[in-house]
C-alpha cells in the first residue's frame, strides 16, 4: 500500500511536469544497443526460445489473425517476425537505429518498424496487443518517465486490449550479487563487472580491440513483481496475472528467472 500511494504521488507529479530534462549525450541503451559490439557479446541469445514463447503467447490470448500488435522496444524484429508469421499485423517501436535496421531487412509483410521514444511515443493507433519484452524497462534514471512508458502503453490499447511485459526477477538479480568475467568474442575482449547499487543492477562492459579501448554500461531498476503490479494497478490496468518463465509457469521469488506479466486495460 506504501508503495502504490508513492507512485500514485509520483505520476501526478510527472503527469504535471511532462517533460524529461535529457542532457547532450546519449543515454547508456542508445549508445550501446546502436554499437556493433552489442551484437558480438549477445550473440548467443535462442532465437528458438523467443519463438517459443511468442507462439505460446498467441495461443493462450487467443489472438486472431489479423490482431494488431505493438511491439515496444522492438530491437531487432525477432518477436515481431513470430507474430507476422501468424497474420498478425505488427508495429514495432525502438530508440536503436541499428536495431531498426536489422528489423526492417527481414522484410516482413505485415509488419512496419519506426524510431521512437518509449516514454513519450504515438502511433496514432490503438492495438488488440501491446508487448515489452527481454527485460527491455527499468532504462530510465527516474520512476516517473518508468511510469509515464506504462501510461503510453495503456493509452495505445483498445478497451479490454492485452499487455504483456517481460522483465527479469529482481530479486533473483539482487541475490546473485557482483560478478567480474572476460570474454573473448571475434578478437575483442569483453570485461564485464557487475554490481547493484542504488537499487540498480548496473553492469561495466570495457571492450579492448587491438589497439582500441571502449568502455559501456548497462544500468536497470530493480523493480520487485510487487513494485511493478502497483505501478500497473495505478496506470489501470486490470486482470493482472504473474508468471516466473517463458512457459508460464508459476512465479517463485527465489526460482524464477523472470517476472513476467498479463493484464489488460
Amino acid at each position: 500500500m506504501q508503495d502504490r500511494k508513492f507512485f500514485e504521488a509520483k505520476l501526478r507529479e510527472y503527469i504535471c511536469l511532462r517533460k524529461i530534462v535529457m542532457d547532450n549525450t546519449k543515454e547508456w541503451f542508445a549508445s550501446w544497443f546502436d554499437s556493433p559490439f552489442y551484437r558480438e557479446l549477445y550473440a548467443h541469445r535462442s532465437g528458438e526460445e523467443a519463438r517459443a514463447f511468442i507462439l505460446r503467447l498467441i495461443e493462450k490470448l487467443n489472438l486472431l489473425e489479423r490482431a494488431s500488435v505493438l511491439d515496444v522496444c522492438c530491437g531487432n524484429g525477432r518477436h515481431s517476425e513470430v507474430f507476422n508469421e501468424k497474420n498478425c499485423n505488427v508495429v514495432g517501436i525502438d530508440i536503436s537505429e541499428k536495431s531498426l535496421e536489422e528489423a526492417k531487412a527481414r522484410n516482413l509483410s505485415n509488419a512496419h518498424f519506426h524510431y521512437a521514444d518509449a516514454r513519450n511515443f504515438e502511433m496514432h493507433e490503438r492495438f488488440d496487443c501491446v508487448v515489452n519484452l527481454f527485460t527491455s524497462f527499468g532504462y530510465f534514471e527516474t520512476t516517473e518517465e518508468h511510469i509515464e512508458m506504462l501510461q503510453r502503453i495503456y493509452e495505445h490499447l483498445k478497451d479490454n486490449g492485452v499487455f504483456v511485459f517481460d522483465f527479469f526477477n529482481a530479486e533473483k538479480v539482487r541475490a546473485a550479487g557482483s560478478e567480474d568475467r572476460k570474454v573473448v568474442k571475434d578478437g575483442a575482449e569483453f570485461h564485464i563487472t557487475k554490481e547493484i547499487t542504488n537499487n540498480r543492477v548496473i553492469k561495466h562492459i570495457r571492450i579492448q580491440k587491438e589497439a582500441a579501448r571502449m568502455d559501456f554500461q548497462e544500468s536497470v531498476a530493480l523493480y520487485s513483481k510487487e513494485q511493478l503490479v502497483e505501478m500497473f494497478e495505478v496506470i489501470g490496468f486490470k486482470n493482472i496475472n504473474t508468471y516466473g518463465d517463458y512457459e508460464l509457469g508459476s512465479f517463485d521469488l527465489a526460482n524464477s528467472d523472470r517476472c513476467i506479466i498479463i493484464c489488460s486495460k
